[in-house]
């Protein structure tokens, strides 16, 4: 961010011929957490990624520096019949809204739920979705969610990643760095 700015489109510019890559935040915290993106980042109107996504986490709680990795899970029939509303998710919500973030972004995050529900089942909940609005990484949660000012982010807990929460200090998190590193 100190060196090429807050632009959520010149990051995807940036991007548009890099193959897989890693998304690494900082958060205001001191936390830091991101993504492996088989697919890289691209933004188009569908979900994408494959097996080889996952989401982890540096907590540097108490001094510890041990990485918490959570690889994409594939649900049983029992799990991915039940309702995503659970009351986790529903007490994430309201904390999202109490702290500020819109509801236009919760509105946001079920849209892309159902279109995700109604798309090849090739695509699980742990997708990758980019637009205008931002990075959503881990559709049922989502597990991560960056804004498209690339200054603040979400993250709740995802089945689709068998992840909770990256941040340590709610849903809810600054953005104090972010770094996407690919390769050719």
């Amino acid at each position: 961010m100190a060196v090429d700015g807050v632009s959520l489109r010149t990051m995807y510019r940036q991007l548009a011929d890099a193959g897989p890559c890693v998304l690494i935040v900082e958060d205001s915290s001191n936390c830091i957490f991101g993504a492996f993106l088989s697919d890289g980042l691209r933004p188009v109107s569908q979900c994408y990624g494959t097996h080889e996504c996952f989401v982890f986490r540096f907590p540097r709680t108490a001094g510890a520096w041990r990485t918490q990795v959570y690889g994409r899970t594939v649900p049983s029939d029992e799990v991915a019949a039940e309702p995503k509303d659970s009351e986790e998710h529903r007490k994430a919500t309201e904390e999202s809204a109490a702290q500020g973030f819109s509801e236009e972004k919760a509105e946001y995050f079920e849209a892309l739920r159902k279109s995700q529900a109604a798309a090849s089942p090739l695509y699980s909940s742990a997708s990758v979705f980019c637009n205008h609005m931002g990075i959503v990484v881990g559709i049922d949660g989502p597990a991560l969610f960056i804004d498209q000012d690339l200054l603040r982010g979400v993250s709740w807990p995802s089945a689709g990643f068998g992840s909770p929460s990256l941040a340590t200090a709610g849903t809810d998190f600054v953005v104090r760095n972010l770094e996407v590193w690919h390769w050719a």
